[in-house]
């Protein structure tokens, strides 16, 4: 039978910005996707505090400028009283301007920068994926005890990718190893030859890079094709299945990554999400169910507080 709300309730409007297009496109449509799917099965059990529940998605671009037009939009035009977003550190810092001046509570899945939280944070923000200092100290903590030494870094020119090189500037000493080269290539980057070589220099045992989406995909599959798999060991910052679908055949395997959700959990809660997820699109997706979780984050709090006003 169709789900009946109440008649005098208005739906609750979650307003989501991400990129659906350019290099992060497969990890902001699967975002969605997760966000969208909670909302569904939330709304066949009668809604959040009674009301249906609607998702309305904006593509950010992978821009800053574009992601503050489009929550904007959401929040002024079309009534939403919650944001999520965005996957690029550099879109979330942007946010958080709106978030702050709409007095509109943003929940951020899958933003590492430390400034989403700390220096730029306000209290309109909450983030439920890890920071980049998290992910570096788990890096150089396992690689350079477990693997090696010598360290070559190439990191995403961007708040990313800086913050975390940063970091690993001072773990990886730390613990023990040397950062013996450096490269930052552009986010966008199609060609990371040149970058490659520089990370690659001075003869490192782990060459890391700290890059993302499709970007991720390229740079291993060209690290791979140039043989640096044969010399050194190779690591990614973060893994998801959309990177891991664009490699080439058995380039990932032997990969050190960092993850926080990856579809073969076992929980009952994490097969369950698999389950649902894998029906409607056929697919497995590791951003959406970091988004997932994002929104079961966001509409428990809602039914916590029993309220949609940013202060209650």
């Amino acid at each position: 039978l169709p789900r009946v709300y109440a008649q005098d309730k208005s739906p609750i409007r979650i307003g989501v910005v991400l990129p659906l297009s350019g290099a992060y496109a497969a990890q902001g449509i699967g975002g969605a996707q997760g966000i969208q799917l909670l909302a569904e099965q939330l709304n066949a059990k009668g809604g959040l505090l009674g009301c249906k529940i609607e998702v309305l998605v904006e593509d950010s671009q992978l821009r800053p400028q574009t992601a503050v037009v489009k929550a904007t939009k959401l929040i002024k035009q079309d009534g939403c009283k919650f944001l999520m977003g965005e996957i690029s550190g550099a879109s979330t810092l942007a946010l958080l301007e709106v978030a702050e001046r709409e007095k509109t509570v943003m929940l951020t899945p899958y933003s590492s920068p430390e400034a989403v939280t700390g220096s730029r944070g306000t209290r309109y923000q909450f983030r439920t994926y890890s920071n980049a200092y998290i992910q570096a100290a788990v890096a150089a903590d396992y690689m350079t005890n477990s693997v090696g030494k010598r360290w070559g870094i190439m990191a995403a020119d961007y708040a990313y990718g800086q913050d975390y090189a940063k970091h690993l500037r001072q773990l990886v000493p730390a613990y023990g190893g040397k950062i013996v080269a450096e490269a930052f290539p552009a986010l966008g980057t199609t060609d990371f030859v040149s970058h490659l070589q520089r990370a690659s220099s001075g003869d490192p045992d782990v060459l890391w890079m700290v890059e993302y989406g499709r970007d991720a995909t390229v740079a291993l599959n060209q690290a791979v094709s140039m043989g640096l798999k044969k010399k050194m060991a190779l690591g990614l910052s973060v893994a998801n299945t959309e990177q891991v679908i664009g490699m080439q055949p058995g380039v990932f395997e032997g990969t050190y990554s960092f993850v926080i959700w990856y579809p073969n959990w076992a929980t009952p809660e994490s097969r369950a999400f698999v389950k649902s997820y894998l029906q409607k699109h056929g697919a497995y997706s590791e951003a959406a169910g970091v988004h997932y979780i994002g929104a079961q984050v966001l509409t428990g709090a809602i039914a916590n507080a029993k309220s949609i006003e940013a202060d209650a």
